[in-house]
């Protein structure tokens, strides 16, 4: 398992006008994991074949008689085939439910990727939060792999309750297709709907300032920085690297600004 970065980096957009709201509050947003922008991402079809009598009991006693349906067992497990096992509503309810109960942070350990710049902070007028590791929830993060395979996970997966099978859970939130693998994404999970949550003021570490971050838009970070965060955030403008596809970042003297 790879170690926890020290630092783990958020992109933010103006555009978003929960950003500057979060920033004030000390606050980061776990959203529903169906909202990201892949379409691909967190796809899940649960393994459904060979399912032996047992499983069966348990799928029908937890999720199939549960829902009202009169059917018997025995008429269940005789007259329910492999196939039309994925056509159960109650099988479709639980799947909406599992994302629904693991609401996500994304983030990256990169604050200088030029593509997610460019992309997660309207072309560069943004901004990017760098956190501490050693403080919830970014302590909490795993990284995400890139695959060219939709990973597999058993249905019995997403009802048993072993911790084991509770952790291959997360299997289809943290894998994506290997062209995003660029991002070097790490997530973090909430175990309620998609919610805000509080991290200490000390857990913000530096903003990174797009390279084409307005005037205005650098006053209101700069003034909610000295108001919230007294001026114990690192923060880093954006220059372009002559003859080169990079930015450097500089630091500020906040208190010559």
């Amino acid at each position: 398992m790879e170690k926890l970065p020290n630092i783990l980096y958020k992109y933010q957009s103006f555009e978003d006008q929960y950003s500057l709201i979060n920033l004030i509050n000390c606050q980061v947003y776990f959203q529903d994991p169906t909202l990201l922008n892949d379409p691909f991402d967190c796809t899940l079809n649960p393994i459904i074949k060979n399912l032996n009598s047992k499983e069966k009991l348990l799928l029908h006693n937890r999720y199939i008689s549960s829902s009202g349906n009169n059917i018997s067992f025995d008429d269940f497990i005789n007259n329910t085939n492999d196939v039309n096992f994925g056509k159960q509503t109650q099988i479709h309810k639980m799947i909406t439910e599992f994302y629904q109960g693991n609401p996500v942070l994304c983030l990256s350990k990169l604050y200088n990727s030029i593509l997610m710049w460019s992309y997660y902070t309207e072309k560069h007028s943004g901004f990017c939060l760098g956190f501490d590791t050693r403080f919830e929830p970014f302590n909490k993060a795993f990284r995400v792999n890139y695959k060219k395979e939709f990973p597999l996970l058993r249905l019995m997966d997403l009802i048993s309750k072993n911790q084991r099978d509770v952790n291959k859970r997360l299997s289809p939130l943290l894998t994506k297709y290997h062209d995003w693998k660029h991002e070097k994404e790490f997530r973090a999970f909430h175990s309620e709907k998609p919610t805000t949550f509080k991290y200490p003021l000390k857990a913000l570490t530096d903003i990174y300032l797009g390279l084409k971050i307005s005037d205005l838009n650098k006053e209101k970070l700069l003034k909610i920085v000295s108001d919230v965060y007294k001026n114990n955030v690192n923060v880093w403008e954006a220059k372009p690297i002559q003859q080169q596809y990079q930015v450097k970042f500089n630091k500020l003297d906040l208190a010559l600004v």
